[in-house]
């Protein structure tokens, strides 16, 4: 009879993490930013608008001489910003 009764209590202990770490993993998306206010997706935002005017509608938005060095350029700003990011995106907002 014991150790039915230490199994159930191994059970109940098993399921009572698993609903911990279900509760931790929902307060970090709860913890997150909103999207609008994250500023990697604005620069990227940004830079894709520029990239489609400069495709489709012919609008050159960069200096073609410098255009190669805007784009390393970019690629730098992006790893700065995701280095300054702590927090992950929980939605829009």
């Amino acid at each position: 009879m014991r150790p039915i009764r230490d199994l159930l209590k191994v059970r109940r202990a098993i399921r009572a993490a698993r609903n911990t770490k279900e509760k931790i993993m929902a307060q970090r998306l709860r913890l997150g930013k909103g999207l609008l206010r994250s500023k990697t997706f604005w620069v990227n935002l940004l830079t894709g608008a520029a990239s489609v005017m400069g495709a489709v509608g012919g609008i050159s938005v960069l200096p073609t001489p410098i255009a190669p060095y805007l784009v390393g350029g970019l690629a730098i700003v992006n790893i700065f910003l995701r280095l300054l990011t702590n927090k992950p995106i929980s939605g829009v907002k």
